[in-house]
C-alpha cells in the first residue's frame, strides 16, 4: 500500500511539473519555500494600473523578492541621470522594476520593453497607436523632451512610449517601450474626459 502511494504521488508530481521541459527549482532539490517563491512569477501577467503582475508601483524590493526572482541592474536616461533597479523574470520574460531614489527600495515605477507582456486588450510592444486608439478609444500624447509618449483613457499611470519624431505620432508609429508609475503622477490630467 505505501509503494504503491508513493507511486502515484510521483506520477502525479511529474503529470504536474509544468509546461516545458525546464527543470524548475522545485525539481532540482529546492524547498517548497524556494518553490512558492518562484511560482508566483511564473506565466505572463497582464499590464495593468499600478503594475504588472506582482511587479507593483509602491512595492517594496523586498517584498518583491520574496515571490520572484530578480537581479539588480542599472542605466542610464541619456540625461546623465543614472537609475537603478531590479529586473524580474516572468516564466522566462523580463521587466523592469526601479528603485532610483528610494532608500527603502520603493518601486517608484516599472518598464516594460518585452513584446510578452500585453494590456487585458491586447496591447504590447510592437502595437501601433492605431491599435491603442482601437483598444481604448482617444490616445493623449505626452510631452517628452527626448521620447514620445501616448496614453489613454482607461489605463491611469500607464504611458507608451513610441517611436515617432512627432510630438504627436501617428497611428503607424509602434509601441517600444510601455512605462507604469502611480496613478496621479501626470498631475491629475486625463485622457479623453
Amino acid at each position: 500500500m505505501r509503494t504503491t502511494a508513493r507511486a502515484l504521488a510521483v506520477l502525479a508530481l511529474a503529470a504536474c511539473s509544468g509546461r516545458d521541459a525546464a527543470p524548475r527549482p522545485a525539481d532540482s532539490g529546492a524547498s517548497t519555500t524556494a518553490a512558492a517563491k518562484i511560482g508566483a512569477c511564473w506565466g505572463r501577467p497582464l499590464i495593468g494600473e499600478g503594475g504588472v503582475g506582482t511587479v507593483r508601483v509602491s512595492r517594496t524590493i523586498a517584498d518583491l523578492a520574496r515571490t520572484c526572482v530578480t537581479h539588480d541592474t542599472a542605466f542610464s536616461l541619456g540625461e546623465g541621470l543614472a537609475e537603478t533597479a531590479k529586473v524580474v523574470r516572468y516564466d522566462g520574460h523580463e521587466i523592469v522594476a526601479v528603485i532610483t531614489g528610494s532608500r527603502t527600495g520603493v518601486i517608484s515605477r516599472v518598464i516594460v520593453s518585452d513584446s510578452a507582456f500585453h494590456t487585458a486588450a491586447g496591447v504590447g510592444i510592437g502595437s501601433t497607436v492605431g491599435d491603442l486608439r482601437k483598444a481604448y478609444g482617444t490616445v493623449c500624447p505626452l510631452g517628452r523632451e527626448e521620447r514620445v509618449g501616448v496614453r489613454v483613457r482607461g489605463l491611469a499611470g500607464v504611458s507608451f512610449g513610441v517611436r515617432s519624431s512627432d510630438p504627436t505620432p501617428s497611428d503607424t508609429a509602434h509601441v517600444s517601450e510601455i512605462w507604469i508609475y502611480e496613478p496621479g503622477l501626470d498631475a491629475g490630467a486625463r485622457c479623453g474626459g
